[in-house]
């Protein structure tokens, strides 16, 4: 498997830029997106891939778009590291997903693969929903044709389709159980073992003490963690008592949060109304400090 890199740039071109102080070098973004940067079993991963599933988990490292756009030297770094590690993560996932095909571990029950089909139906259901409220708030006209369109182009980046997700799916929660008890059906460690991995395991990932992102990317990936570094501790179970006064203050904030919707509903609907009749008005500064002073009126409750 190969990760390619481009990063040759000719010295007369550098020298050029900081000439002129314009962009003469463009990026091909459709092209560069459908690098293929690992192979695994004929299949290929490409960057497209390893950049959507970044900007899935990005939010949970603290990485903004600003973050992203203008990051400083450390933030760039640890970017970088999350993205390799994703891209280990595909590799890993593409050679399972081999082996469980390869040693006949996908041989699924009726009911395993109704459950996986209605889970990525709820999961596509789902960004359908978030796509049609951003439209909404674009001002689009059709809601649902770019909730759609926004599907469609998701999956041609991805060079995927719901059959796929499936698929994968199954792989993820039922092939990879079957392949991982037919592989220890026979291993047996003894207490030596076991230490020497345990110790094995805690010199590695002393390691997240200076490095956060590989903590939560093995976290997120399901690795044994033996070690959790300064700041971090997990919790199954968090619970918070309310005391009555607590329980009150809460039910009059959501109360008081209603009524400020509705009157923001409504006060956005005359906005509509208005602009709406803006053309036709005989008095158009009027109509036009109407929505002025209705828009003031609306900033309140948001």
């Amino acid at each position: 498997m190969n990760i390619r890199r481009t990063a040759a740039f000719l010295l007369i071109a550098s020298m050029l830029l900081a000439l002129c102080g314009c962009n003469i070098i463009q990026v091909d973004e459709e092209r560069d997106r459908a690098q293929v940067v690992a192979t695994v079993d004929g299949q290929e991963i490409k960057k497209s891939e390893v950049l959507n599933l970044f900007d899935s988990y990005k939010s949970i490292y603290g990485i903004t778009d600003e973050i992203e756009k203008n990051p400083t030297r450390e933030q760039a770094e640890s970017i970088k590291n999350i993205k390799l590690s994703l891209l280990d993560s595909l590799i890993e996932q593409k050679f399972i997903a081999y082996k469980v095909h390869e040693g006949g571990f996908d041989n699924y029950t009726d009911e395993q693969l109704k459950n996986v089909e209605a889970e990525i139906d709820d999961m596509i259901n789902n960004y359908l929903e978030s796509a049609r409220e951003d439209a909404v708030e674009r001002g689009e006209a059709d809601p649902d044709k770019y909730a759609q369109e926004a599907l469609e182009k998701l999956f041609a980046d991805s060079d995927l389709s719901r059959q796929k997700l499936i698929d994968e799916q199954l792989v993820v929660e039922i092939g990879q159980e079957n392949l991982r008890e037919y592989s220890v059906k026979d291993v047996k460690a003894d207490e030596s073992e076991i230490e020497e991995k345990y110790a094995s395991l805690l010199s590695e990932q002393q390691s997240y003490d200076t490095n956060s992102a590989a903590f939560q990317s093995d976290y997120l990936n399901g690795t044994t963690i033996v070690y959790a570094p300064a700041n971090h501790a997990y919790y199954k179970h968090l619970l918070v008592v309310f005391t009555d006064e607590d329980k009150t203050a809460i039910s009059d904030a959501s109360g008081e949060k209603s009524d400020a919707q509705k009157k923001l509903d409504q006060t956005n609907e005359e906005i509509e109304t208005l602009e709406e009749a803006l053309d036709e008005a005989e008095d158009r500064e009027k109509a036009e400090a109407d929505i002025a002073e209705l828009k003031e009126q609306a900033a309140q409750y948001e």
